[in-house]
């Protein structure tokens, strides 16, 4: 089964992990390697957060489309 929270937290450590590789990386093309893999990583987070947004709101449409159908 899909853990949501667990996806979270694993693009956090990711994150962390890549934080602390541009802190160590030597040089500007090390740095921007990891700089590139950090906003992919941050991008990644903003399209789950938005598939989870548009999951909860066509789950609530559908409750919503059920408590009609009960009243009639």
């Amino acid at each position: 089964m899909f853990d949501p929270t667990k996806a979270i937290e694993n693009l956090q450590a990711e994150i962390d992990r890549t934080l602390k590789e541009i802190a160590k990386a030597k040089g500007v093309d090390e740095k921007l390697k990891w700089s590139e893999l950090l906003n992919h990583l941050t991008a990644s987070i903003g399209v789950y957060f938005d598939f989870v947004i548009s999951s909860m709101a066509a789950e609530s449409e559908m409750w919503d489309e059920e408590e009609d159908e009960d009243r009639d």
